[in-house]
């Protein structure tokens, strides 16, 4: 086992990290796995730096595909397995990255008019192909603030409407699917500069 100061979602993901199960964490991941129908799938984890958000996230990853079981294994048994898509904050927009990682064309797609819609399609896709393999299907967004500073930032109103649909898709009791991300503060702490209605 090893102890990392930092972890990193996509860095670790194959590293055997050392997790202290407190009884928070654990109250934590059966409050988001508990009930598979649901309509409250999106959930957003705050704490200070170095609480171990992205570790609990690690290991949340760990226990529900069976690899290492910090919390419980009897929780949604109606899914054999998970499938993970995996995000860690940059400084950039959050429609890019979503961009990015689903492998959409970039070039044509860029913050136009459109982008969020593709960007959903793909995402239903993906749980589509799932929920076929009697999979859950989780969103994971590590360091979430980084997306909401560009935003503040560059004002991009464009990555708040697609976070808005991104957890709204999410938030179905049909469907098999769990939107998280990290933050260090609160939404509010990251608006300084935007308008209010986009605060």
């Amino acid at each position: 086992m090893e102890f990392n100061i930092s972890t990193n979602i996509l860095r670790d993901q194959s590293k055997d990290l050392k997790y202290v199960v407190t009884p928070n964490a654990t109250k934590i991941f059966e409050r988001i796995f508990s009930s598979e129908s649901s309509s409250n799938k999106s959930f957003t984890i705050i704490g200070n730096y170095g609480t171990g958000k992205s570790t609990f996230l690690w290991a949340l990853e760990k226990n529900l595909l069976k690899e290492k079981i910090f919390f419980s294994a009897k929780l949604n048994c109606k899914y054999q397995s998970y499938q993970f898509l995996k995000i860690v904050g940059d400084a950039t927009s959050l429609t890019y990255a979503f961009q990015k990682v689903l492998g959409l064309n970039n070039k044509s797609l860029k913050l136009k008019d459109g982008s969020s819609k593709e960007i959903i399609e793909e995402l239903e896709k993906r749980r589509k192909a799932s929920d076929k393999k009697k999979a859950g299907f989780v969103i994971l967004i590590d360091e979430f603030g980084k997306y909401l500073e560009h935003i503040n930032k560059n004002k991009e109103s464009n990555d708040l409407y697609l976070l808005q649909l991104v957890s709204e898709w999410a938030n179905d009791a049909d469907k098999n699917t769990y939107f998280l991300i990290s933050l260090n503060q609160n939404f509010v702490s990251y608006s300084s500069s935007l308008d209010l209605i986009d605060k």
